[in-house]
């Protein structure tokens, strides 16, 4: 049974919790008899000074219980907005948000002295988290926050990401690498059938290509999922004398392909470790007579996707370009002490040919 229920028109989805329980009855014979204790108290003038506070805390509590009967939570959903009122009497947590900035819905567990305590969260265009509401405002717990979660990405669209403090997100990463792997590893499909949209993106460990006129395996796979929603790609290639970095990003239906080769951050640039620790990364960085400027800081989560378990931890990313976007300096950083750097060259998608898909025996 759902813990609260859904009504749809054509452009938006209603979303209603009437907040009435058997609990509230029993409360309202507790505020009851409070309340007649603390008339008695005014009208005999015993403990003038206490039935002040007790008569304001039966107010309260007078109040409380009428929300219980007659509220009801509305959540309304839109591709412009995403609304929640609690109503007809008045109560706090009511919020507007802009549904277009809503670019990751996920159900985060708040860990207070030792307790959990469930939050639907949302990443925004700027890569910020905000909470929707708690479980409490829709009922059923964990799963139906869950459920509050997928109806909103549904409705908007949103592709569903993992998120590195999301509720459980090491077995959801770990059933989602095990299904995007499915297609390409069905012993039923016929192996042309598998091969016919395989592109640079898609490669994984032990695929094969042709690249420079020299016949590349896939011997690591690495994949980056960013909190703005946005995932990008690392895989070293070989052909048993040279091992390469390719590294892609995707940019709408566009795929940037570079040749990514590790340099000396300490000896090429000795103070930019401590300005990314400080949070202060530069505009731009000088390499041999180039000025690459900053366009991304990107937090999120590094999956070691050719590692029997596909462990995975956080990282931030800066992604410095040239002019002409045909060079880039990465820089990666592993809990604020492991900080890497990568100068990489573009290369055009249709110099990588005959990729052939790996298949298990």
């Amino acid at each position: 049974m759902e813990p609260f229920t859904i009504s749809k028109q054509d452009d938006k989805i209603l979303v209603r919790k009437k907040w009435y329980s058997c609990v509230y009855i029993v409360f309202a014979f507790g505020v009851v008899i409070w309340n007649s204790f603390v008339l008695l108290s005014y009208f005999f003038d015993w403990f003038i000074g206490i039935t002040l506070v007790t008569g304001a805390l039966g107010l309260l509590m007078t109040y409380l219980i009428a929300c219980g009967f007659l509220n009801t939570t509305y959540i309304e959903i839109s591709k412009q907005t995403l609304l929640i009122t609690h109503r007809p009497l008045p109560w706090f947590g009511g919020k507007r948000i802009d549904a277009t900035k809503i670019k990751q819905v996920f159900v985060y567990e708040n860990l207070k002295h030792n307790d959990s305590y469930y939050e639907l969260h949302y990443i925004d265009d700027k890569a910020h988290q905000h909470k929707i509401l708690d479980s409490t405002a829709i009922g059923g717990g964990v799963e139906g926050l869950q459920m509050l979660e997928h109806l909103i990405e549904d409705f908007l669209g949103i592709e569903d990401k993992t998120i590195e403090v999301e509720y459980e997100a090491a077995q959801k990463l770990k059933a989602k690498r095990i299904n995007n792997r499915h297609a390409r590893h069905n012993p039923q499909l016929k192996k042309e059938d598998a091969f016919i949209h395989l592109t640079c993106y898609d490669l994984i460990k032990d695929d094969l290509l042709d690249w420079k006129n020299k016949t590349f395996k896939v011997i690591r796979e690495v994949q980056y999922d960013w909190e703005n929603s946005e995932s990008h790609r690392q895989v070293q290639i070989s052909d048993k004398q040279q091992k390469h970095l390719l590294y892609m990003i995707r940019k709408g239906a566009k795929l940037l392909i570079f040749a990514e080769n590790r340099i000396s951050l300490n000896r090429i640039f000795p103070d930019l470790e401590q300005q990314l620790k400080d949070e202060l990364p530069p505009p731009s960085l000088s390499y041999k007579n180039q000025t690459y400027w900053r366009e991304q800081s990107l937090r999120g989560n590094k999956f070691l996707l050719s590692e029997p378990k596909n462990p995975f931890f956080p990282v931030k990313v800066w992604v410095y370009f040239n002019q002409d976007e045909s060079e880039m300096l990465r820089i990666e950083n592993f809990d604020n002490f492991d900080f890497k750097i990568f100068h990489s060259t573009a290369q055009k998608e249709k110099s990588f040919t005959n990729l052939l898909g790996a298949f298990n025996s």
